[in-house]
């Protein structure tokens, strides 16, 4: 896991709830859980404030790290997909994206395509994208702050020939591969959800589980498209992997926040009270359970038997999450090119509509050590 990454989850399992705002002592004891330097957390606090995520305030001579309204909306967008599970009926039509961006462009068009993939959209050539899902108004909405509208169009249409609908799938999502992940997620943790109804962990054992949880599930958000209801068949395992993260979240939740209430209180002045920070935070935990009120009524349980998590399973070595969590997701044996939590999307909006952009770089593809960013 990169900084920046356990950063992000930090602000949106937590921060966002407690007035969307944290000291920096406060993060730095939070991030020392994962193994983090304080230097690595500090670098990652100036690289994500550089990006516009978040911004410095200071309040009775102490300074603040919080959330920027582009970080809000996309924390609430983030949170809605996480914790509002619910798979769409399709109108059978298909929306098609294509741009034309300029080759000078080119840093851009690698930002649009990221953007692309964690809206739900599939690539079904270089510059032509679909989706099943009516997620039209959302991508407008995303893509305004790239200034692009002059290389972009988006159209409604009825798929005449000459695949089938499955096949169109499967030219623009790996269905397998994600399958796969999702069996792997279960394999690891149903025992880890088994043991903690037995045993409640600790507090802080609890807020590092629950960021771990959280920060496994996002990377599912950046290739599953979530697939309108008729066209699932292919997923045997996404609704068991849904109800399995929204299970172990509230088993953890009550502990976690113990924990997060005990690093920041004696900053807690700059935040929310604790109890408004918890109420707040108990509305994810409602959408939980409306989440699985949901589930129990589309699913009769598992879709199969589960793998054996001690087993000699074949996903054992086809999913990085069978040796360590900290591995990227790959499709088709190829790492996901992607920052592990889908809001730290490395743009920086350009200044006119012409002038070029700088992006910082893609987390997953950086090799340095995790103890920075």
């Amino acid at each position: 896991m990169h900084a920046r990454a356990l950063l992000f989850t930090i602000y949106g399992s937590y921060v966002r709830h407690y007035g969307g705002k944290i000291d920096i002592a406060s993060l730095i004891r939070l991030m020392r859980q994962h193994g983090f330097t304080d230097g690595a957390v500090r670098a990652a606090v100036a690289r994500v404030t550089q990006q516009g995520w978040i911004e410095a305030k200071t309040k009775s001579n102490k300074r603040y790290y919080a959330l920027t309204e582009r970080g809000r909306r996309r924390m609430a967008e983030a949170a809605e997909r996480i914790y509002k599970f619910k798979r769409e009926h399709w109108d059978g039509r298909w929306r098609i994206l294509v741009y034309n961006i300029p080759e000078k462009k080119h840093e851009l068009r690698s930002q649009i395509r990221q953007e692309l993939k964690w809206l739900g959209w599939g690539s079904l050539s270089n510059s032509a994208w679909i989706t099943p899902n009516n997620i039209v108004d959302r991508t407008i909405e995303h893509l305004k702050s790239y200034r692009i509208d002059k290389y972009v169009e988006i159209f409604d249409a009825t798929h005449l020939a000459f695949s089938e609908d499955q096949e169109l799938l499967k030219k623009c999502w790996d269905l397998t591969a994600i399958d796969a992940g999702y069996r792997k997620f279960i394999s690891i943790y149903q025992p880890r959800l088994a043991e903690a109804e037995v045993s409640p962990p600790p507090p802080d054992r609890a807020f590092v589980e629950k960021t771990m949880l959280v920060h496994e599930y996002r990377k599912f958000l950046f290739i599953d498209p979530r697939l309108p209801s008729e066209m699932c068949a292919p997923f045997t395992h996404g609704e068991d992997v849904s109800k399995l993260f929204l299970d172990y979240y509230g088993a953890l939740h009550d502990s976690s926040l113990n924990f997060f209430e005990e690093v920041t209180s004696a900053a807690n002045r700059g935040m929310a009270p604790p109890a408004e920070g918890r109420r707040r935070a108990s509305m994810d935990t409602a959408e939980i359970t409306a989440a699985n009120e949901y589930l129990s009524l589309n699913s009769n349980g598992f879709s199969d038997p589960l793998p054996d998590p001690g087993g000699d399973s074949a996903l054992k070595s086809s999913h990085p999450l069978a040796a360590a969590s900290d591995q990227p997701l790959t499709v088709s044996g190829e790492p996901l090119a992607l920052d592990p939590d889908p809001i730290s999307v490395d743009y920086q909006p350009p200044a006119t509509e012409d002038s070029e952009t700088t992006p910082v770089g893609d987390a997953l593809s950086d090799t340095r050590p995790t103890s920075g960013d």
